[in-house]
């Protein structure tokens, strides 16, 4: 086993595994948990193809050498401040091509921000049912939700 200072492993008592608390959920209390779970996964892939999409395009139109985080989240940007994260990147948005695009942009960017809204408002729900199925006092819940 060893010291796991040391580069050993750590041993794992049952003894004390067995004091740890589990909660048990019924199949009543897990089936609304589940589906929340499985709306947030839709609604986020749906997020990431429309994002996918819009940033494929944007490397095909304006050539970035790469795209990143602030790319990566486009739609809570400005479309100034999107032409000037393509542009950090070695990205080239000429004139005529910011007059095309500023529609496509704006247009893509109400659906991503309609649905990231939806992913943040099933999100908060989800934690609340969590929250309620633990037990959580307000306090504990606050010092969660501040953690992040």
């Amino acid at each position: 086993y060893g010291n796991a200072d040391e580069g050993g492993r750590n041993k794992l008592d049952y003894n004390k595994m067995v004091q740890v608390p589990v909660l048990v959920v019924l199949p009543a209390q897990k089936q609304p948990i589940e589906q929340k779970v499985a709306d947030l996964q839709i609604l986020s892939k749906e997020l990431q193809k429309k994002s996918e999409k819009l940033l494929n395009e944007a490397k095909d139109k304006f050539k970035p050498e790469k795209i990143n985080g602030n790319l990566r989240n486009w739609y809570n940007l400005t479309w100034d401040k999107f032409k000037s994260e393509i542009k950090k990147y070695g990205g080239v948005v000429i004139d005529k091509q910011s007059f095309d695009w500023v529609d496509i942009f704006k247009e893509n960017q109400k659906e991503a921000q309609v649905l990231a809204l939806e992913i943040r408002r099933q999100e908060q729900e989800l934690n609340e049912m969590l929250y309620a199925l633990y037990g959580f006092s307000p306090a504990e819940i606050e010092l969660i939700e501040n953690a992040n």
